[in-house]
């Protein structure tokens, strides 16, 4: 993309032009190219599903002992569903099928490991259309059909999803058909599974990032539990409290700055809950330790979803597991005694764990700029979005994320992942803090890309600030302020500095925008217009589609979907230091004059 493409021309021209440039980045360089040999040469030496994977330093036992015999008798292991006594609700229908992407793509390795993840066994849970035997059975073939384990559906995350699917769905059938839908086969499919998870942990060391710890931690438990697999409990219960700390802030927000990951981590923690508390008790110190998370995440949750407990906003990447709506679904169905909750936010301005909402009641913002310093410490979830933000009125969505199409290095995922998919200010084409100067993965040298943030309330505003763009601009330091009005948004963006330069404000409306006059700055969708007014800049804007095509942008609401979406850049020569006022301002559809 053009943000990333000046980056890197940037960088590797300060390297070849400025010899005390050059020596400061000696360290950075030489690390990334010795990481890089390194992780060849581990994973030409090991397995395909070992790779760089790494032994926990807090599990002694490299093997698990055997499930006791009596393991078969899963009748009598399962907790309860409460929302599945007597027969499954059949009031709720999911519009997407879990793991079912709008076009498949055999590039895609996604599209492949959510064919074996077993989500049809969830997917009949919240169409209220259990087919009990049905299900089993076509798990059976799938085990009889996968004996090699050389094939990538026994990657380890995967493994981890066909235990939790299958456990579930067992949890959630009546108990006389329950005995009678397992055998044998079942049991030792359950087995072989929790010891190859457990030799496959996804640890990869202090240093990285480590997510996939606490959906391995949620199969050892629950097959652990099913199996009466004790020492497998234990271990999950020591990588929980090694891994949750880490990955889960203060605040309840998950360190991966996806709204959307925040639902799926939920799931995986209140199974683990609902197993561990069915083995151990709930008033155990280990089901009373993972309580409290459960409870700050829902908490945290609750800031970005309505009273229905759905997401008002997509910020960062899309789990190909299921919709965002299907989690929100499985919550709903499976815990009802948490999910939704009803939290009343009387404060104007929430900020935790660097997430921020700002509300009235009529108008709703939500974004995340976690403070402190960047590049940040590990890989996440979330995109090149510093100071951007969503913005809703009267519960219609004006600006929005654009989600990520797929986890590959196509155009549209790249292009939603840069700064320009984002509602941000671009100076002399560079974004507000350094994007990858490398195509194949994300790398930030420092210093050159080294920044401090901040985020902040300030009176009924929420104010953002950082000092990314002095790495290449003359920009030394840029505040964004937000506030909300009456009738909407206002956004003031100061710039400090001494120079001359183009100054971009990008601009991403929800899908049913489609109509734009340019001159007086107004678009209409939906039920709403929005007047556009800029302040603080020298006469009218130059006005392009983000991207370089009609309309300017995608969104997706779900992974493997795109939609076409109106994303608009505008664009001024402006003097610094500048302070830029953009107010949106939404009423009722009026007659629209020259459209462009």
């Amino acid at each position: 993309m053009r943000t990333r493409a000046n980056e890197r021309r940037e960088f590797i021209r300060r390297l070849r032009t400025d010899p005390v440039f050059l020596s400061r980045h000696t360290g950075a360089l030489s690390l990334a190219l010795c990481r890089k040999l390194g992780n060849r040469i581990t994973l030409a030496l090991t397995d395909v599903h070992r790779g760089r994977k790494k032994w926990p330093n807090w599990l002694e036992q490299r093997e698990l002992p055997q499930s006791r015999p009596d393991a078969g008798k899963l009748a009598g292991t399962l907790p309860q569903y409460a929302s599945f006594v007597g027969s499954p609700r059949a009031d709720q229908t999911s519009m997407v099928q879990i793991g079912q992407a709008e076009h498949q793509n055999l590039e895609d390795v996604e599209d492949y490991f959510a064919d074996n993840r077993w989500g049809f066994l969830l997917q009949s849970l919240l169409e209220g259309a259990a087919d009990w035997n049905g299900g089993i059975a076509r798990c059976l073939r799938w085990v009889e059909s996968h004996t090699h384990k050389a094939d990538r559906a026994w990657e380890a995350y995967s493994s981890c999803e066909r235990i939790a699917n299958l456990l579930v769905f067992l949890a959630a059938m009546p108990g006389p058909l329950r005995s009678v839908a397992t055998d044998a086969r079942i049991d030792s499919f359950l087995v072989e599974s929790l010891h190859w998870v457990y030799r496959h942990l996804e640890y990869y060391g202090p240093a990285e990032t480590n997510n996939h710890l606490l959906n391995n931690a949620r199969a050892l438990v629950m097959g652990g539990v099913a199996t009466r697999n004790s020492a497998a409990v234990a271990a999950a219960v020591k990588t929980l409290r090694w891994s949750l700390p880490e990955l889960i802030g203060e605040g309840g927000f998950l360190r991966e700055r996806s709204s959307h990951y925040q639902l799926v981590v939920l799931n995986w923690l209140l199974d683990t809950w609902k197993f561990l508390s069915a083995s151990l008790g709930q008033d155990s110190a280990d089901a009373r330790f993972l309580r409290g998370y459960v409870e700050r995440m829902v908490t945290a949750a609750a800031m970005l979803c309505d009273r229905d407990g759905n997401l008002t906003a997509l910020i960062g990447d899309i789990s190909p597991d299921m919709t965002p709506a299907q989690s929100s679904e499985r919550l709903d169905l499976l815990y009802p005694d948490f999910w939704p909750i009803d939290a009343v936010f009387i404060q104007r301005c929430l900020v935790r764990d660097g997430w921020f909402r700002l509300s009235d009641g009529k108008s709703l913002v939500l974004g995340n700029l976690p403070p402190g310093q960047y590049p940040f410490n590990f890989p996440t979830h979330g995109h090149c979005d510093a100071t951007h933000f969503v913005f809703r009125h009267e519960d219609q969505e004006i600006l929005v994320d654009p989600g990520r199409y797929r986890y590959t290095r196509d155009a549209v995922s790249e292009f939603q992942q840069s700064a320009l998919g984002h509602n941000l200010p671009l100076v002399n084409g560079f974004a507000p803090l350094c994007e990858s100067v490398i195509s194949d993965r994300k790398w930030c040298p420092v210093p050159y890309a080294r920044a401090q943030l901040q985020v902040g309330e300030y009176g009924d505003d929420i104010v953002l600030q950082h000092d990314g763009f002095a790495r290449s601009t003359p920009v030394r330091f840029h505040r964004r302020r937000l506030s909300l009005t009456e009738t909407g948004l206002v956004v003031i963006d100061s710039f400090e500095g001494e120079a001359s330069v183009w100054l971009e404000l990008c601009w991403h409306f929800a899908e049913d925008f489609h109509r734009v006059d340019a001159h007086g700055l107004r678009l209409r969708g939906g039920r709403r217009e929005v007047k556009m007014t800029v302040d603080g800049v020298p006469g009218p804007a130059s006005i392009r589609p983000v991207r370089d095509v009609d309309p300017g942008g995608w969104v997706s609401r779900a992974y493997g979907q795109r939609r076409p979406a109106l994303a608009l850049c505008l664009g001024w020569q402006v003097v610094l230091p500048a302070v830029v006022t953009t107010q949106f301002q939404v009423t009722k559809p009026q007659t629209m004059k020259a459209i462009t």
